[in-house]
C-alpha cells in the first residue's frame, strides 16, 4: 500500500509535536514516532481502521489523544488529517478525503 500525506496532514503533525515539545522536552519525538507507528498500520492494513464516513477511515493513537483521518482508493492510503480527539473532533470534515 503507498502511504501519502497531504500538506494539511504534515502541518497537523508538526504543529502537534512542535507543541508537545515545548511543553516537555522529548515529548514532541515521542509524538512523532507514535505517528510514524499509526502510519506504518495504516499502510499494512487499512482496512482495519474505523470507517467515519464513505471512504473515511479513522485510527486512533494509543498513547496521545489525536487521530488520523484517511481514504483508501485502490492501493494508495492518503492521509489527510492527523487532529486532537477533543479540541478538532469534527474538523476532519471540512477538510474531506
Amino acid at each position: 500500500m503507498i502511504l501519502e500525506l497531504t500538506d494539511r496532514a504534515v502541518s497537523d503533525i508538526t504543529a502537534a509535536a512542535l507543541e508537545y515539545e515545548q511543553a516537555c522536552p522529548g515529548l514532541g519525538f515521542r509524538f512523532e514516532d507514535e505517528v510514524a507507528r499509526v502510519l506504518r498500520q495504516i499502510a499494512d492494513a487499512p482496512g482495519l481502521f474505523a470507517v467515519m464516513a464513505p471512504d473515511v477511515r479513522r485510527a486512533i493513537l494509543r498513547v496521545f489523544p489525536f487521530c488520523v483521518y484517511f481514504t483508501v482508493i485502490q492501493e494508495r492510503a492518503r492521509v489527510f488529517a492527523v487532529l486532537h480527539q477533543h479540541r478538532h473532533p469534527g474538523s476532519w470534515r471540512k477538510r474531506g478525503p
